[in-house]
């Protein structure tokens, strides 16, 4: 009984222990954040939904997944260019 519940918790929290052990061992590698990574959190303080949406996934009510949504790319990559 006591393995099947460490295995479930352990599915439960798979994602959350990637994302945070790999935000760690690149800081610890002293590399940067991915672009898309950078240039979304620039994006933030300029877009509500764009960060809702941040927000919802840091929070863990939404998946990663959701920071590849079409429009959300769009606006990523648009303010991209326009900052150059």
């Amino acid at each position: 009984m006591a393995r099947k519940f460490q295995q479930r918790i352990a599915r439960i929290i798979r994602l959350p222990w990637f994302l945070a052990a790999a935000s760690d061992a690149r800081a610890v590698k002293g590399q940067r954040a991915n672009p898309y990574a950078e240039n979304l959190i620039k994006l933030l303080p300029r877009d509500q939904q764009a960060l809702l949406t941040f927000l919802e996934v840091i929070h863990m009510l939404k998946p990663p997944l959701a920071f590849l949504q079409p429009l959300l790319v769009a606006k990523v990559v648009s303010s991209r260019w326009r900052r150059s």
